[in-house]
């Protein structure tokens, strides 16, 4: 990479509007991130998006929740530091699919966080949501995963909130017929109708078991759910 950049390389966006820096975190190469964060051509906003989305993909793709801490705490810092209105607003509307939560704001609040396991998690798909949008396949995929942890520890009501809220994003966002709203409603895994009720349209759906396997273990073979 520094090869490409010594003879001229030039930073674009891939077709879902990241830059290198935000895919790298979305992978989760932090090394790669720290370089390219340090470019004079990554900005602010981006150079604080990429460690927050590194740190979501700490938690969810590699289950280290210490290096998470250790970098959300960094971008609060970046935050702290940021010049008035030079960064995108991260206020938003609570979901409830995800238990309301909302980022941190202060070292307390994050340290606070830290410290429940679930608001951790709740706080990656939040902030996964929030940088990538719902039409990137790994916001509704991580949804779906969280999802299936869930349903393997025997809480389902969870799990079809979140599994609801993946369809719905993709529903909302996506053509009708797109690859992914088809993989979803399609899965092998569950089936997913729509009913009519007296609050209006709610999603049912139908859990398959398989046997000898988790739910997690499911979602971790499906990579392009």
């Amino acid at each position: 990479m520094k090869l490409l950049f010594a003879y001229g390389a030039v930073i674009e966006k891939d077709s879902y509007g990241l830059t290198p820096v935000l895919a790298a975190a979305v992978a989760g190469h932090a090394r790669i991130v720290e370089y390219l964060t340090l470019l004079p051509q990554c900005s602010t906003a981006d150079r604080i998006d990429a460690l927050e989305l590194l740190g979501a993909t700490f938690v969810d793709k590699k289950r280290d929740v210490a290096s998470a801490a250790k970098v959300w705490k960094i971008a609060m810092l970046e935050r702290q530091l940021a010049k008035a209105g030079s960064l995108r607003d991260v206020t938003a509307s609570p979901e409830p699919a995800y238990g309301y939560a909302v980022e941190p704001r202060s070292a307390g609040e994050l340290a606070e966080l830290i410290l429940e396991p679930d608001a951790v998690r709740m706080n990656a798909l939040v902030i996964r949501e929030r940088v990538l949008g719902p039409v990137h396949p790994d916001t509704a995929y991580y949804v779906r995963y969280r999802g299936a942890v869930y349903a393997d520890s025997g809480d389902f009501t969870r799990c079809i909130e979140l599994w609801t809220h993946a369809v719905d994003m993709q529903r909302n966002h996506l053509d009708p017929l797109s690859v992914a709203t088809q993989v979803t409603i399609l899965s092998p895994d569950f089936i997913l109708c729509q009913v009519s009720t007296p609050r209006g349209q709610s999603w049912i759906f139908f859990l398959i078991p398989r046997p000898g396997k988790s739910w997690k273990n499911i979602m971790e073979s499906c990579a392009f759910f």
